[in-house]
């Protein structure tokens, strides 16, 4: 018999001794569970996307969605969200629009940031100069009149109250400039907009947030990803000590009249043209994909399991827009593309509602 070392041989502790050889054996050849991590999947029998991913990377970009009818006492779209895509959100996207017939939501609303921030999210406001519903010629909030000051009272009284609330959250101002559907953007029928004058509203407005000491905004710039734009991005841009954040609006439309687009047909250049003009934190503000034409799964999984992490690892924020239109936008528009994406956001590279505390400003990048 092999002898072990420090068993002593006498007949009362050598089956003590054997006792605790066995042990040891059975603890050897137990295996470590403690440093096997745990995977788990969405009813994966019946999931094509089975939630089995591992990956060693952490938190570098901000994972977040817009959704409809949000409140401080009603978040059952973002809850349905949430719910389908298996993971909360870091940033929480919404619209306030300056010309609202109730003119109480115009103004900032402190117990719908209040409500998202404990959610663990950040706010994120897309904040239009418009009066929604009424078409690109608006002459009421033409840029013109923003810098003359028509809209001062209102523009200071909303960064009073941002001011006075204190935590740090995204303006998202007048997005999609190059664009012609809203009253401020460059082709608009009748407005006659000319760059200069987005980028003399833009600072106008911002001047008035730093005069009143709201320095917990974080400015975010997002003109629509267009081929060719390069010259009118760089036109439109107010310059670096405006902005803190750039980023980028584009959609997979597909059907008829449009076509079928990859993730990197829609942003490839435009992202390049922002790294042009800038090195500012990059984000997808919105973007989302039709159901026609392709399989919107499979361009969901390319997007968040190699576009993002792969080809465009400058992005630091992505945000899906995921409203029930025409166009299919949200992820619950077919069994295979909720799967889809309930699979591919499990990546821990995106960040998820860990940013209730929050105290930087301007909110950096995770990486």
């Amino acid at each position: 018999m092999k002898q072990f070392p420090g068993i002593i041989r006498n007949r009362k502790t050598h089956r003590a001794g054997s006792i605790i050889v066995l042990l040891i054996l059975l603890l050897l050849s137990m295996p470590l569970l403690s440093n096997t991590p745990r995977i788990y999947a969405a009813n994966p029998a019946a999931s094509q996307h089975p939630l089995q991913k591992v990956t060693t990377t952490g938190p570098g970009v901000y994972y977040g969605v817009n959704v409809e009818d949000l409140s401080p006492t009603n978040f059952s779209t973002l809850t349905q969200f949430e719910t389908d895509a298996q993971k909360p959100v870091a940033l929480v996207m919404f619209f306030t629009n300056w010309g609202e017939p109730d003119p109480t939501n115009s103004q900032f609303n402190p117990a719908l940031m209040t409500a998202i921030r404990n959610h663990g999210s950040i706010p994120m406001i897309t904040w239009d100069p418009w009066a929604y519903g009424k078409g690109a010629h608006q002459p009421t909030y033409s840029l013109t009149n923003i810098i003359a000051g028509n809209f001062d009272t209102y523009i200071t009284q909303f960064a009073q109250a941002a001011q006075a609330w204190g935590y740090p959250f995204f303006i998202r101002f007048a997005q999609e400039m190059n664009a012609n559907w809203y009253p401020w953007g460059l082709g608009a029928k009748g407005m006659n907009n000319k760059a200069v004058d987005y980028r003399n509203a833009w600072i106008h407005i911002h001047n008035i947030f730093t005069t009143v000491g709201a320095t917990n905004v974080s400015w975010a710039w997002t003109p629509a990803s267009w081929d060719g734009e390069g010259a009118i991005y760089q036109h439109l841009y107010p310059g670096d000590s405006y902005v803190d954040w750039v980023g980028l609006s584009g959609y997979n439309w597909a059907g008829s009249p449009s076509t079928w687009q990859t993730f990197s047909q829609i942003f490839k250049h435009s992202l390049g043209y922002l790294s042009a003009i800038t090195t500012k934190p990059v984000f997808i503000a919105e973007t989302a994909s039709n159901e026609a034409g392709g399989s919107k799964a499979n361009w969901i999984t390319d997007v968040y399991d190699t576009q993002v992490p792969t080809h465009f690892p400058q992005i630091k924020a992505i945000i899906w827009y995921n409203r029930a239109t025409k166009s299919q936008w949200w992820i619950e528009s077919s069994v295979s593309a909720t799967q889809a994406f309930a699979a591919a956001i499990q990546n821990p590279l995106y960040a998820s509602n860990q940013f209730g505390s929050i105290t930087t400003s301007p909110i950096p990048p995770l990486s």
